[in-house]
């Protein structure tokens, strides 16, 4: 039995081609598939963009940590620097 018009092997390639674009029309997506595509990658736009706005509130406490360690650590050294005089 003959699956598709290729199988056949009787040369009709304009077949063949109208087979193509008629299955390949019949998998492409719809509207309402793709309003709801849209929607989900804004929430998921929306949600990165918290993330991001989150990492970067953390990031300036990290510095903020980082600043407020080197001075201290600063202090230490020139308390030691004192105490070898």
């Amino acid at each position: 039995m003959v699956k598709n018009l290729s199988d056949a092997g009787n040369g009709f390639e304009e077949l063949n081609d109208f087979e193509a674009a008629f299955t390949e029309a019949a998998q492409a997506p719809t509207v309402e598939s793709l309003s709801s595509r849209v929607q989900e990658l804004e929430a998921s736009l929306e949600a990165l963009r918290s993330e991001i706005h989150r990492l970067d509130a953390d990031l300036d406490e990290s510095r903020r940590l980082n600043r407020r360690a080197a001075e201290l650590l600063d202090i230490v050294y020139q308390e030691l620097d004192k105490r070898e005089r």
